[in-house]
Parts: C-alpha cells; sequence; structure tokens
C-alpha cells in the first residue's frame, strides 16, 4: 500500500535524501494511516547526525528541542517537524530514561527500540516493518518489539503507553507483553506524576476504557491506591448489579468522552468502602459518600499534579454526582447559577454515566435528566437571566439607591432569586420598583 505523504513529509525526506542520507516517517505516522486514523506527529527518523540535519535545513528554522539524544525540531509551513538520528539506547538506570544513546547507521538498529510492533514501522517509499507490525495491526494485537521484560524495565511508562493503546483501539494484548506489564507495574512507581496523568486522561478517553481498566485494575492500583478498597466491594443494595469499583468503570464507559466527565466519574464513588454500613434488613448504605469520594479525589489530583481548574471542576463534580435535581425550570436555573452552564452540563453527563451503571430496572433517572438538559438549551436559548451578570441591574444601580458593601450583594441576589423564581421580569423599572416595594414591606432589609 502507498501512503499519501503531505507536502511537508516530503519535503524533508527529500531534502535528507538528496543531502545523501536516509530518511523515513516513523512511529504513530504510520501507524494511524494503516488504521485510516489521522495524526498529528510527525517523526522523521534519519541516518544523519544532528549537526547534518541541522546544516541541510541551515536555511530554514530548527530548534534544538532534544540535541543530546539527537532530536531536532523543523517548523516547515508552521509545522514542527521532530527530526532524530538513528539511535541505540544505553542502559537505562531510572527506569525512565537511557543513561545515554549511540547513534547508529541501521534503521533496523533505531528501531528494535521502540515499544510496540505497531509503533516501530518507518515509510518513504515503501514500508520498512522489521518487526511484524502491520500483522499485529490486522490482527489488532498490541505486542512489545523483543522482549517485553526489557521494554518494560527500559520504561515503565510503556505500560501505561500500552493500556493507553489498548483503551484507544480495543487491540489485544500479546500474552507475553501482558504477563511483562503485570511483573513490572511496580515500576510505575518511579514515574513521574505529570507523565502518569498523561497517560491517564487518555486512557479515560478511549473507547475501550471499560475493559482495559476491568482487565488490568492491579496495574491501576499502582498509580491509584485508592481504588483498592473498592475492588471486588460487594454494595448489597438492590440498586446495583456490580461492586463498587466495576460500576465506577462501567459508569466512566458509559460517559461522554470528556476529561473532567471522566474523571469525576472515576472518583465519584471512591468513599463508599469507607462509608458502609449495613441496616437490620441487609441493605447496604453509603451515608456521606460523596464528602469521603471528594478528599479521595483531592489527594489523587494534587498528587497527580493536575492544574487547579481541572481540580475545581472534578471536585465540584464528585460534590454533587448524587445530589437530586428536579427537571423544573427554576431548579435548572437555581443550579446554572450555582455552577454555570458549561459544568452544569458536565453534572448531568456524570449523573447520566452514573444511572447507567445501576441495575436497568433503576436507570429511570435517564428520562429526568435527558429532560434538564433540554431545559438547559431552553433557558440557554431564550437568553432566561439565571446569573448576576444578566441581571439588567449591577452594583451601581443599587448604590444610587443608598445600599452601600454587603447590602448591594444582598440586593442583587434578592433580585436574582425573584426573577428565578418568576416573580419579577428581568427589566431594570420592574426590578427597582419590586425592589423598592419589597422594602417597604420588610422582605428585604
Amino acid at each position: 500500500m502507498i501512503m499519501e505523504l503531505s507536502d511537508e513529509i516530503k519535503f524533508v525526506l527529500n531534502k535528507l535524501n538528496m543531502a545523501g542520507y536516509e530518511a523515513y516517517l516513523v512511529g504513530g505516522s504510520v501507524r494511524d494511516f494503516f488504521l485510516n486514523k489521522h495524526s498529528k506527529d510527525i517523526d522523521i527518523t534519519t541516518n544523519a547526525k544532528p549537526d547534518e540535519i541541522k546544516e541541510v535545513f541551515s536555511s530554514y528554522n530548527i530548534i534544538d528541542t532534544g540535541i543530546k539524544h539527537g532530536t531536532v525540531t523543523l517548523i516547515y509551513n508552521h509545522l514542527p517537524i521532530e527530526i532524530t538520528t538513528y539511535r541505540i539506547d544505553g542502559e537505562y538506570l531510572d527506569n525512565r530514561h537511557p543513561k545515554e544513546v549511540k547513534f547508529t547507521a541501521s534503521l533496523k538498529e533505531d528501531l528494535s527500540r521502540r515499544d510496540f510492533t505497531i509503533n516501530a514501522m518507518a515509510y518513504n517509499t515503501e514500508l520498512i516493518d522489521y518487526y511484524g507490525g502491520k500483522v499485529d495491526l490486522e490482527n489488532k494485537i498490541l505486542r512489545a518489539v523483543g522482549d517485553p521484560n526489557k521494554r518494560f524495565q527500559e520504561d515503565a511508562l510503556r505500560i501505561l503507553r500500552g493500556l493507553r493503546l489498548a483503551s484507544n483501539l480495543g487491540f489485544d494484548i500479546d500474552k507475553d507483553t501482558m504477563s511483562a506489564m503485570h511483573k513490572h507495574k511496580l515500576l510505575l512507581k518511579n514515574i513521574s506524576s505529570e507523565r502518569v496523568q498523561n497517560e491517564l486522561n487518555l486512557i479515560l478517553l478511549g473507547d475501550y476504557v471499560k475493559d482495559v481498566m476491568l482487565n488490568y485494575y492491579d496495574i491501576f492500583e499502582v498509580i491509584l491506591p485508592e481504588i483498592t478498597p473498592c475492588i471486588k466491594f460487594d454494595q448489597h443494595n438492590s440498586h446495583h448489579i456490580y461492586d463498587v469499583y466495576t460500576h465506577i468503570i462501567v459508569a466512566v464507559g458509559s460517559a461522554i468522552k470528556d476529561k473532567i466527565v471522566r474523571l469525576a466519574l472515576l472518583f465519584h464513588d471512591l468513599g463508599k468502602p469507607e462509608s458502609f454500613s449495613l441496616d437490620e434488613n441487609g441493605n447496604g448504605h453509603f451515608y456521606r459518600h460523596a464528602e469521603k469520594s471528594e478528599i479521595l479525589a483531592r489527594n489523587i489530583l494534587n498528587r497527580l499534579k493536575y492544574d487547579n481548574e481541572s481540580k475545581k471542576q472534578i471536585l465540584t463534580l464528585v460534590k454533587y454526582h448524587d445530589a437530586v435535581i428536579g427537571d423544573d425550570i427554576k431548579q435548572v436555573k437555581r443550579w446554572l447559577n450555582r455552577l454555570g452552564e458549561d459544568l452544569f452540563r458536565k453534572l448531568i453527563e456524570v449523573q447520566i454515566g452514573d444511572n447507567f451503571a445501576q441495575h436497568p430496572r433503576h436507570r429511570d433517572r435517564q428520562a429526568r435528566l435527558n429532560n434538564i438538559k433540554k431545559l438547559i438549551d431552553q433557558i440557554i436559548a431564550e437568553n432566561n437571566c439565571f446569573s448576576l451578570k444578566q441581571l439588567a441591574v449591577n452594583g451601581y444601580d443599587m448604590i444610587k439607591l443608598g445600599y452601600r458593601d454587603s447590602q448591594i450583594k444582598l440586593a442583587l441576589d434578592f433580585l436574582l432569586n425573584a426573577v428565578i423564581n418568576n416573580e419579577v421580569e428581568n427589566e431594570k423599572g420592574k426590578l427597582l420598583e419590586y425592589l423598592e416595594s419589597s422594602k417597604k414591606s420588610n422582605k428585604i432589609n
């Protein structure tokens, strides 16, 4: 099969070839072509040394992004293109980075150091596939290049990369590769929080996340030890057909592919084991489990170094994941006021995913939650007022009426509440008139 290369890739390959060097498109771009997927990354490998690469492209913008590892980045047509010299990695001392790299003249040696066979193919005018990557693609198999034990001991992050590929592609993991993943899982403790966070996010967004997180739960325990009490924890509750961990993962897999929503669902019931109690009839209860889940979620988010905005949103969703929200316009406007449109929409998606993971006979919440989504659409389309910034009066208007300091916020909140309750129209004159009459009748001080 002939690959259709972009003009930018053709330019780089031809430029290096004309200068007397070998050059190939390699890695994810080649893999994704055979999967009929678009790839954003452009990685070129060549036998030219970094200084020789820079000389070939001396009249272009080229950046020393990883010069000691043989990588430079060419900016061509505003597109970053990584170009790396064929190399052999030296000894790995930290299960992540080679102590040194040695350049080699052999493409085969360069490809032998890569993680999985489907990522170890190269292309110029024809496919170069020394390790059977194309066959593995056709058979939907994820297999480490060479000895999987060595691959994962070199770089333990490859374990999570493998699970990410399985989650996104739905591939089965080769038996020996799978065995090595389980065997070396504890090496993940040596991987930086930022790297773990990035791979976890990508795993969660996969179409096959449910299968991966259920089948490889022992690996996820290493990076998320908070899930351990949830595994095989019987809920003893007629609303549920799964243990706590399975419920969590089914909920994640049932939700929309949104990072914040799926992370919130991953954490939403972590506090259940600690909150569990049995009543006299043998029914399980989890009073205030959302509070305990929020605490555990905060610990994870801090440890994995999530940004403050993501933490704020995720923790809010965990806190309110089991809140009862009525499908009437007044309640919906109150929740819009509390959370804002974007986060409230996410909360509804969290509740939808949560409900899908319950017993089928208790999925009656779906109709109500879908009706809430329609009400949100209606409120936004009609520009109905649900926030202070939409209110037809503001702080300056309150100051003119003689309100000061905390009285200003109190008066505006009073008016907003009246608008949400349809007690007064959101029109400046009517709002001021309503405020004055309410003051006279002592409804507001």
